[in-house]
């Protein structure tokens, strides 16, 4: 209630200000150029009119500045009795209607919007799916390889680098997934990887038909596809995920990728046995689009899981010189192990 009162009196007190001081210069105006045209009177860089022998009668008005900028002569008048502005006077701290909400709303636009959260699963659990799918289109060949050697007469030795030709194109795009990742996106490299690899996967069968080389190109193209996805997982956990929480998407993720064998291995025997060994690939080949829905609509385009600002990522990030990576021995013993692990 004291508000409203207090909002009431200054809205009087401005309007009484204004009319006084409109009717007086008014006035002034005729009475010296004894015409009906009216004459604005001058003012000066602080927003007062100069006094020339012309007496102006000047009141304090309270409110709100943004009404009285259209009446620069109303003025207020301090404790010494002297003629300031109504900026001036007005007590400091003291926050004005207008000039408060204009300045709350532009800073409230300015100011960037805080980081959405997001479940880190969001990402492991479409990363998995991508990467057993990856691995189910790997292992398709080393299962069929027997069906197809008995039907085209191919021998042991044909039938060992027709497996390799996947690794050819799978070696080839290692770095250059990892470039890629950095520069487009984990998102886009990943969703890139799963269409290629699962048109060329279903496109084997014809290439087979075709003869050795085109198999081995088609096989190789698989690998090339393949070879972008875990650098676009590393990508995307290391940007995405806080440090504390990446080897829990790393073990959701990689739970995934080795499903593939499991899924592969159980599935692949029952689709030979009922439609031949070409359906592998046809069957495989298609579960990539639904894989790239689920991708798509699941990812966040820039992700920012536990409210990871882009601001706070960057900071966080610091690039590490090839140079130090390959003279490092804990980078070593990760080849060695990976090379290992591999090797069988």
């Amino acid at each position: 209630f004291r508000e409203k009162k207090i909002l009431i009196l200054s809205c009087t007190r401005r309007a009484i200000a204004v009319m006084v001081t409109t009717v007086g210069t008014r006035t002034r105006t005729m009475s010296r150029s004894g015409a009906s045209a009216s004459i604005k009177a001058p003012t000066t860089s602080s927003g007062l009119a100069p006094r020339r022998g012309v007496r102006s009668r000047r009141r304090s008005v309270p409110g709100n500045p943004a009404a009285l900028s259209n009446f620069p002569w109303v003025c207020l008048r301090d404790h010494n009795r002297r003629v300031v502005p109504y900026e001036a006077s007005r007590p400091r701290g003291v926050a004005l209607t207008s000039r408060a909400s204009s300045s709350s709303s532009a800073s409230s636009s300015s100011s960037p919007a805080p980081p959405t959260q997001i479940s880190l699963f969001r990402i492991a659990l479409p990363t998995a799916l991508c990467l057993l799918l990856c691995n189910v289109c790997r292992i398709a060949m080393s299962i069929a390889v027997l069906k197809a050697a008995a039907e085209f007469g191919w021998s042991d030795t044909v039938s060992g680098v027709i497996q390799s030709s996947f690794l050819w194109g799978y070696m080839a795009t290692q770095l250059a997934g990892g470039i890629l990742a950095d520069k487009l996106g984990g998102k886009v490299v990943m969703a890139f990887s799963v269409a290629w690899f699962s048109v060329a996967t279903a496109l084997t069968p014809l290439a087979a038909g075709l003869g050795q080389g085109p198999l081995m190109l088609a096989r190789a193209l698989v690998g090339l596809g393949e070879g972008v996805a875990l650098p676009s997982m590393n990508n995307l956990v290391g940007k995405g995920v806080r440090p504390e929480r990446r080897a829990t998407a790393l073990g959701v993720s990689f739970a995934g990728f080795h499903s593939g064998n499991i899924l592969g291995l159980l599935v692949s025997p029952l689709l030979i046995a009922s439609y031949g060994w070409r359906s592998l690939f046809y069957v495989f080949g298609a579960l990539g689009l639904p894989a790239l829905l689920v991708w798509q609509r699941f990812v966040p385009d820039h992700a920012s899981v536990d409210g990871i600002a882009p601001k706070e990522k960057s900071a966080g990030a610091e690039a590490i010189p090839i140079r130090a990576l390959v003279s490092s021995p804990s980078a070593w013993a990760i080849f060695l192990a990976n090379f290992v692990n591999h090797w069988g």
